[in-house]
């Protein structure tokens, strides 16, 4: 049985309680049920993790994964869009 340290268990619960309320569209348990990745209606991800340190003890890890701002392809010069940068 793995047992996990309190902290890490209060840190899960906390991000957790940060997204209630909000919808899950998806839901991936990987095979060997270490990581558990939920992806939030507005592109936010949530990743908690089951990893082992140096002496075998097991912790909880907790990510949150922002959508990022949209990629601009273009460069603008005086607020114009421009396809080429001249000298």
């Amino acid at each position: 049985m793995i047992t996990v340290p309190l902290p890490d268990l209060r840190r899960v619960a906390a991000t957790l309680a940060g997204l209630s309320g909000r919808r899950v569209v998806d839901a991936t348990l990987t095979t060997d049920r270490r990581q558990l990745r939920l992806t939030m209606d507005d592109g936010e991800i949530l990743v908690v993790r089951l990893e082992s340190d140096t002496q075998g003890k097991a912790h909880l890890e907790v990510d949150v994964v922002r959508a990022g701002e949209p990629r601009h392809d273009q460069l603008e010069l005086d607020g114009k869009p421009s396809d080429r940068l001249t000298a």
